[in-house]
């Protein structure tokens, strides 16, 4: 192998070292200060970002840099480059989309055993720490459930999209009752499997109308004991509320 003049020897390797070191140092500045721009909101999910030259001037590197900082963006899942149209935030975080990547093997007990991980946990912190807005979120969420439940037993729909909806707010009123931030997070990440979860536990309630009782009550349970500062109860009710669903789960059933 021949080398170019220069690099054979230590100082010429070195230099050239130096140089990688400080271009890897520069992309990766970049890279987070682009990503500070979408955690901030910024620049919001949904929205384009700025063209590559414009970004160039805005952080005061080439354009090479700017490529290579939207690329590695790319592949932790944060924007998508649109042909024709631009490059597009799809993510605030880097989790969601590595989450969402592995759900389509899911099946629907480990979607049920990995709602329990955290709603139970959630549950218990919820009943230590809930402030009085949350716990009215809590209530005002279970009482739509309620509403919404009563009238779709009525007509032998429980898997009506607002149902869904409803059942998906009032478990995400409890998370956030729990004052925990990742928890929260784990859960808004996990909604699109969650909402299918709860679809799925819905259109089996509706199959019994003292299931779709039970329904009622338990939630119910959950929000009372979370008012009450009773963290057992509250623990209890999830896993009650959950057991049953799981009971008929298909352990490998595709979700």
């Amino acid at each position: 192998m021949v080398l170019r003049k220069g690099y054979g020897t230590h100082t010429g390797v070195g230099h050239m070292c130096s140089q990688l070191s400080t271009r890897m140092q520069l992309s990766g500045k970049t890279v987070e200060a682009m990503r500070q721009f979408i955690v901030d909101g910024t620049w919001p999910v949904g929205s384009k970002i700025p063209t590559e030259p414009a970004l160039a001037d805005l952080l005061d590197v080439g354009r090479n840099t700017v490529r290579e900082a939207v690329q590695s963006l790319v592949h932790a899942g944060l924007v998508e480059k649109r042909q024709g149209s631009g490059t597009y935030v799809v993510s605030q975080d880097e989790l969601g989309p590595a989450l969402h990547r592995h759900l389509g093997h899911v099946s629907h007990s480990d979607a049920l055993e990995a709602r329990r991980a955290i709603e139970v946990e959630a549950a218990w912190l919820a009943s230590q720490r809930a402030t009085e807005s949350a716990k009215i979120a809590l209530t005002m969420a279970a009482r739509e459930l309620h509403s919404l439940v009563g009238d779709a037993v009525d007509h032998q729909h429980l898997g009506r999209p607002d149902v869904v909806a409803a059942d998906l707010a009032f478990h995400r009123a409890l998370v956030a009752a729990s004052g925990n931030s990742l928890l929260l997070t784990l859960h808004d990440n996990l909604a699109d499997a969650i909402r299918e979860n709860i679809q799925i536990n819905l259109e089996t309630a509706s199959q019994s109308p003292e299931r779709a009782g039970e329904l009622q009550g338990t939630h119910d349970a959950i929000m009372h004991a979370v008012i009450q500062g009773d963290g057992t109860g509250a623990m209890d009710a999830v896993r009650l509320t959950l057991a049953r669903f799981l009971d008929t789960a298909e352990p490998d059933a595709p979700r």
